[in-house]
């Protein structure tokens, strides 16, 4: 049980979570956008949130600016949190703009004022939990978009819902959040996916 715990932290990781979420829009849009399309948004996106960002970690890591790519100490989370709210701002302005795919760029639009709301935190040195809003996040662009287009799949709703609880379960058990960090995680991973595809409707 303590490694199926353990391992929802990576299966969950926030790093891979925008991924996921564009994975899941384009199999459900596949007929409106052209294969070439959609290799080469899945190739972009993979480049700008994953590859990026694990070359950033680990050039702070060389460079002793984090004790660990866990970074327990709330501090060393300030210049990922920023870089990665960086890179979302980027995709916002430069590959998914309001006019050329509006789902995405306010999935993104979430994606990255979730990251604002991090970085506020951090710099008052409250570690809320990453894990959680990045789940919490991904759950509710979902759940937003099957009801806007009314394509309710109750097994995706199911795992969603599991999947947030394996993540604040194994947040908890590795002791790297509080209770109210979790809830805190959660609203602000939450709010901003409800808020944005709310102008959808």
């Amino acid at each position: 049980m303590k490694r199926f715990l353990t391992f929802g932290s990576y299966f969950f990781h926030p790093i891979w979570l925008p991924l996921a979420g564009i994975m899941y829009y384009f199999l459900e849009a596949k007929n409106l956008y052209t294969p070439h399309y959609i290799v080469a948004q899945l190739i972009a996106i993979s480049a700008l949130t994953i590859l990026i960002p694990l070359f950033f970690l680990f050039t702070l890591k060389k460079f002793k600016l984090i004790s660990s790519y866990q970074m327990p100490n709330v501090k060393e989370r300030r210049l990922p949190v920023l870089f990665f709210t960086t890179i979302a701002a980027f995709i916002v302005n430069f590959v998914f703009q309001n006019d050329v795919n509006q789902v995405l760029f306010y999935f993104f639009s979430g994606i990255f004022f979730t990251g604002i709301s991090a970085s506020i935190l951090v710099f008052f040195n409250y570690k809320a939990s990453l894990h959680v809003s990045g789940i919490t996040g991904l759950t509710c662009f979902i759940i937003a978009y099957m009801v806007h287009f009314y394509q309710i799949n109750l097994i995706v709703l199911a795992l969603l819902i599991f999947g947030i609880g394996w993540v604040s379960s194994s947040r908890l058990h590795l002791r790297a959040h509080t209770g109210l960090e979790l809830v805190i995680g959660a609203l602000i991973g939450a709010i901003p996916q409800l808020y944005f595809f709310n102008l959808l409707l």
